[in-house]
């Protein structure tokens, strides 16, 4: 596998949603680079979903700001922890694909 293919992947996650779409566009012929491009879009959007969730939830007085800010944290933990891991596992040129979003941008890339 090319060193390139490697870093644009990379990219293609550190680079959120856009570094996603802009490597999925230009990258039309390699599986690789399409697998992670779709890959970093799905993930970004879940992490979306999941902020506007806990934003939804940290609208109930008292106890549902203590339990949305207790999972806001944790949750930005594990989106910061596997995103990174992502990134790292792209960068070794592994085909590395999440539980349910993997199969998704498997998918989502052919």
């Amino acid at each position: 596998m090319a060193d390139d293919n490697r870093i644009i992947a990379v990219l293609a996650y550190f680079f959120t949603i856009l570094g996603g779409i802009a490597v999925y566009l230009w990258k039309k012929d390699d599986a690789f680079l399409r697998f992670h491009a779709m890959q970093s879009i799905l993930f970004t959007i879940a992490g979306i979903v999941v902020a506007v969730v806990l934003g939804i939830l940290g609208v109930v007085p008292v106890v549902g700001i203590m339990v949305a800010a207790g999972l806001g944290f944790a949750a930005m933990l594990a989106f910061f922890g596997i995103w990174v891991y992502l990134m790292y596992r792209a960068l070794h040129g592994d085909r590395f694909g999440l539980p349910v979003i993997g199969p998704m941008a498997e998918k989502y890339s052919a």
